[in-house]
């Protein structure tokens, strides 16, 4: 701005106090400013900030910019800025400059998975490549409904944890619907809705879109990492008949847990203290430990429920000390170090090791959809669910 508090007729050095007029444009502005000599008082044009080609203000675009990193909104930005005693834009001129920006950035998002998977690619050794996959939705589920307009999702690579293709699907677009809302014919535009079916679809449509556009790129994926959803296990199954597919280890220890709470209403021993940790701990172990065939990941879980009720005759050395020293072996996670004796919880758990024995080839890898979770909470923090 210095640069321009010079008249360009007769270079004169230019002052704020001749300002005769403002024209703003959003955090932008035009000053016009008289030349002090009496024998020029020519009215110069000066910018308050640089522009881009467009002639657009840059702040503009980085308040926009910040209002979508901080998960403010255009409402949001003006009150803060009102806040501060600074002139806000209109609200059409914030979401002007969001609509503007958002193609760069979405450009930007994809360039950044190309170069992602690359390295994904080059830190794996097999020729099979693997990815974490998982969805979430910008409105909250009450657990019996889901009615979110818009979903995105993520596949991550596990070596790398960095996010190798994305999606989302959205049924809203503002412009269709003020011309329905007016019953009015919808001009030409580009239209910001790509899905017409259920929230809870979203998932599995997400999943299959993403394995083809990776398998286009020479990046086909063999195995996924992926929660328990059966919609989604169907649809991918009978499309990608090779691709493997692998429970992810956090989701199993809650499905376990939740079973046994859901236990404890009719045994009583689940209610003491610690049982119901340790009986979810021994059932993790031996699924935590990589490189397993399925026999020996079934030879570990047929050992979980004797083990919990004092029999200790499959236990293996590298998991169980009874063997070490059995006269002077107590069970310290266990109430007064003694193992359960209820013989009907032993039936539920031998039911639960059977439901766990027949997705065997799940088990034998578990993979882990933290990242996406992770993933998912940063989208949440930009776009929070409570608004």
């Amino acid at each position: 701005m210095a640069d321009q508090m010079f008249c360009v007729k007769c270079s004169h050095p230019l002052h704020l106090s001749h300002i005769v007029d403002e024209k703003i444009s959003g955090l932008g502005s035009f000053l016009h400013i008289q030349c002090p000599s009496p024998q020029c008082l020519y009215i110069n044009t000066v910018t308050t900030g640089k522009r881009n080609e467009k002639g657009v203000f840059d702040i503009n675009n980085k308040a926009t910019i910040a209002m979508i990193h901080s998960g403010m909104g255009p409402t949001h930005l003006q009150n803060f800025l009102a806040a501060c005693n600074i002139p806000p834009p209109n609200q059409s001129t914030i979401i002007r400059r969001e609509k503007e920006m958002s193609k760069s950035l979405l450009s930007q998002a994809k360039q950044s998975c190309d170069r992602a998977r690359d390295k994904e690619k080059n830190s794996t050794e097999s020729t099979s490549m693997e990815a974490s996959f998982d969805a979430a939705w910008q409105t909250r589920g009450s657990g019996c409904q889901y009615n979110s307009n818009t979903g995105h999702s993520s596949m991550i690579g596990p070596n790398t944890d960095k996010v190798i293709d994305f999606d989302y699907r959205t049924r809203l677009c503002s412009i269709c619907t003020h011309h329905f809302s007016r019953r009015e014919t919808v001009p030409a535009h580009v239209c910001n809705s790509n899905w017409e079916g259920s929230s809870k679809a979203m998932e599995s449509d997400m999943a299959a879109s993403m394995l083809r556009r990776l398998k286009d790129d020479g990046f086909e994926i063999s195995a996924i990492h992926a929660d328990n959803d059966s919609t989604t296990a169907a649809r991918l199954k009978a499309e990608f008949q090779s691709l493997e597919k692998r429970c992810d280890k956090n989701h199993l220890k809650k499905n376990i847990t939740k079973q046994l709470y859901s236990l404890s209403k009719s045994h009583k021993q689940l209610k003491q203290e610690g049982v119901i940790c340790y009986i979810t701990k021994c059932y993790m172990h031996p699924l935590s430990i990589k490189r397993q065939s399925e026999e020996e990941v079934g030879r570990k879980l047929d050992m979980v429920v004797p083990h919990i009720f004092g029999d200790h005759n499959l236990c293996s050395t590298s998991w169980c000390a009874y063997h070490r020293n059995p006269k002077s072996y107590r069970m310290k996670y266990l109430p007064d170090g003694k193992p359960l004796n209820d013989e009907m919880l032993r039936e539920a758990l031998n039911r639960i090791t059977l439901s766990l024995k027949r997705i065997l080839p799940q088990l034998v890898c578990l993979g882990s959809t933290q990242s996406n979770e992770n993933f998912n909470n940063m989208v949440a923090s930009k776009a929070p669910k409570n608004r």
